[in-house]
């Protein structure tokens, strides 16, 4: 038993040994024409949306540990209205970088016009909402979204919002305004793909303005359209706002396991403390701990050329399949001009 002991020791210290002779630490500087471009670094080639961490503007200094001889990062540059560029670096590269982007249309603009959206007429569309069961117990868990319950949700918000929002600055575009709910939910699906490819961070830098499918944006604008939205119009600058929400909700058999399975780790941990001194069973808290929250992005875009000029994010501690839950969030979302004009992106 003890030379089993040694031997995994010796084991353990060679394996450290050879992980920290393949580790190094690099520092770049990170520099581009034109200046003030964005810069993104991750392990693998950037995908659509650009999926690495971003790192802030050009010049700056980043520092990268390299854990293996073939551990390779890419630094991506991107700015509105040039061609993003990538260069991939290892161990061995040189240490200063330097960007020249392409320009390819000097008329675009990655300046939102704040005060624009201060005159600006909203439209909020039809709120796309996931209800999502927490299942399992402790780290045995899985998240399976639930149709019956997203499809209540969003039916109760649309009855909610329809009766509450009165046309001024905002005015609501319920199911109703279209063709069929089915029409609807394809549009919302499409819109839905491209928006949650987006980050928020980077809007002002992709290569270009991204924009609003063509034959959804007409949809869009054929709902507004509606009899009872024409007498409201003051005909200025107008936008839609697409309202994408995830609540999280523990299934019944998952509260009560956790609960049953917490006090059980509990009993044993003290068992095991009183026999060995120390406890031998790994007990993780958090593994049992109830998730009751809810993620929402709102997506703001040009009613005429379907430009997305602005992306927030929120988060509420607590689930809204609740009736008393899902009438604050409405509430919430009829102040959606407060929100899209506020600096705060908390509640």
């Amino acid at each position: 038993m003890k030379f089993a002991n040694v031997l995994l020791s010796v084991s353990r210290a060679i394996l450290l040994i050879l992980t920290i002779q393949g580790c190094c630490t690099r520092h770049f500087t990170i520099q581009s024409d034109p200046r003030e471009s964005m810069v993104i670094m991750g392990i693998n080639s950037g995908l659509p949306g650009y999926s690495g961490e971003v790192c802030g503007l050009t010049p700056l200094n980043k520092t990268v540990t390299f854990l293996g001889k073939n551990d390779q990062y890419y630094f991506t540059v991107m700015k509105r209205g040039y061609q993003s560029d990538t260069i991939y670096c290892s161990k061995d590269s040189e240490t200063n970088i330097h960007f020249n982007l392409v320009n390819i249309d000097s008329s675009f603009s990655n300046v939102t016009d704040d005060h624009k959206l201060q005159l600006a007429d909203f439209y909020l569309l039809p709120v796309n909402t996931e209800v999502i069961l927490h299942k399992g117990v402790g780290n045995l868990d899985k998240y399976v979204k639930s149709e019956e319950l997203s499809r209540e949700v969003t039916d109760s918000l649309d009855k909610m919002l329809e009766s509450t929002i009165f046309p001024g600055k905002l005015h609501y575009i319920s199911e109703d305004s279209f063709a069929d709910t089915c029409n609807w939910k394809n549009h919302s699906d499409s819109i839905k793909s491209l928006l949650l490819a987006l980050r928020p961070q980077l809007l002002p830098y992709y290569m270009k303005q991204p924009s609003i499918a063509e034959h959804d944006l007409k949809a869009l604008s054929s709902a507004t359209g509606h009899e009872n939205l024409l007498e409201y119009k003051n005909f200025g600058t107008q936008y839609f706002v697409y309202i994408w929400c995830k609540s999280i909700k523990p299934t019944a058999g998952r509260v009560v396991g956790n609960i049953a399975a917490g006090i059980g780790s509990a009993v044993v941990q003290g068992y095991e403390t009183a026999a060995y001194g120390v406890p031998v069973t790994v007990y993780d808290p958090q593994a049992f701990a109830l998730d009751y929250s809810t993620l929402w992005m709102m997506f703001v875009f040009e009613k005429e050329s379907g430009s997305v000029v602005k992306i927030k994010q929120y988060t509420m501690p607590f689930e809204i399949t609740n009736p008393e839950n899902l009438k604050k969030f409405a509430s919430d979302l009829i102040n959606i001009p407060q929100f899209i004009n506020s600096q705060n992106d908390e509640i």
